[in-house]
């Protein structure tokens, strides 16, 4: 079957379905942070994807854009660590 979009029926199955998967994500970062050994982990990831420095490296472009994908990771994985806190869901 084929989403259609004009389809308010399929739209919110679709929605329903995103959510469904957006709560997950969130439920498996609680459950890396819920302890020691998982921040250390995370904290570890978030590092490697430079998300505390500057991604610029002058005269490389090509080394440039590689971090800045690599922090555009990094500061996903953050947000994901963040947005419980906000919600006072820990």
């Amino acid at each position: 079957m084929s989403y259609d979009a004009s389809n308010r029926k399929q739209v919110r199955e679709r929605e329903k379905e995103l959510k469904i998967v957006e709560n997950n994500r969130l439920a498996y970062t609680r459950r890396i942070m819920s302890d020691a050994a998982g921040r250390k982990w995370m904290h570890d990831i978030l590092v490697r994807c430079h998300i505390w420095q500057t991604a610029f490296a002058a005269t490389q472009p090509d080394t440039t854009a590689f971090r800045l994908g690599e922090q555009n990771l990094g500061l996903q994985y953050s947000a994901d660590v963040m947005l419980p806190l906000h919600k006072n869901t820990f």
